[in-house]
């Protein structure tokens, strides 16, 4: 994949505000996976940590190192002077606080935990996981999570799974974001099959990159 399709044009700002508890999740097993909603705001990924995240209502104390190791986005926010979001360095004796107020929270969690190691039980659902393709895709970070997608994916590349046409389009975007080349083409001749001339003009490709709506064209 071109690292370059993933530009990072968000700005963060620093914080200190502790989170109040999250509200009531809808999904039990994305709930679980990362912690009661009656949790502390606070989840430690690194008993080490010298950042915290916030992002919605959920914080988390991470490593820096981690992320820039793991996570183009976060490679180049981190950098020392390199912009206003690096200003203020990692540190464990005072971990400071970046706010980042535009991707999905849940996903953003399910996306730091995977890279601290820590257990998650990803969702068995077709939105969900396209969701977490699309947090990854624009932390740059799908290299790092795509071994833990390649598990969730293979209960719906079976032949007896029923899917629609827009849930095998959806997972058709997480094979791409993910370098998932078996899927990619287990799940293009299904949606190939599913629909005719009129189906394919109303299909939606805007969820997918220009290089890929072409090739589906």
């Amino acid at each position: 994949m071109d690292d370059t399709q993933n530009p990072s044009h968000h700005v963060m700002e620093v914080d200190d505000v502790r989170f109040n508890e999250h509200e009531k999740l809808k999904d039990k097993e994305i709930q679980d996976g990362l912690g009661n909603v009656d949790a502390p705001a606070m989840q430690i990924l690194d008993p080490r940590g010298d950042l915290k995240l916030r992002n919605g209502k959920y914080s988390f104390l991470v490593s820096s190192n981690v992320l820039m190791l793991s996570s183009r986005y976060f490679k180049k926010m981190l950098q020392a002077d390199a912009f206003e979001e690096g200003l203020i360095q990692p540190q464990a004796a005072d971990p400071p606080t970046k706010i980042l107020a535009d991707a999905d929270p849940i996903s953003f969690g399910i996306m730091c935990k995977l890279l601290h190691f820590q257990h998650v039980v990803l969702p068995r659902d077709v939105q969900c996981l396209g969701a977490i393709a699309d947090v990854c895709d624009y932390y740059g970070c799908e290299r790092a999570i795509s071994v833990h997608i390649r598990a969730s994916i293979h209960p719906f590349e079976q032949a007896d799974c029923r899917l629609t046409a827009p849930e095998v389009q959806k997972l058709l975007w997480v094979a791409f974001v993910f370098d998932l080349e078996y899927a990619f083409e287990v799940f293009s001749v299904r949606l190939a099959a599913m629909l005719d001339v009129d189906s394919v003009k109303a299909l939606d490709l805007g969820i997918m990159p220009e290089k890929l709506q072409g090739e589906s064209a």
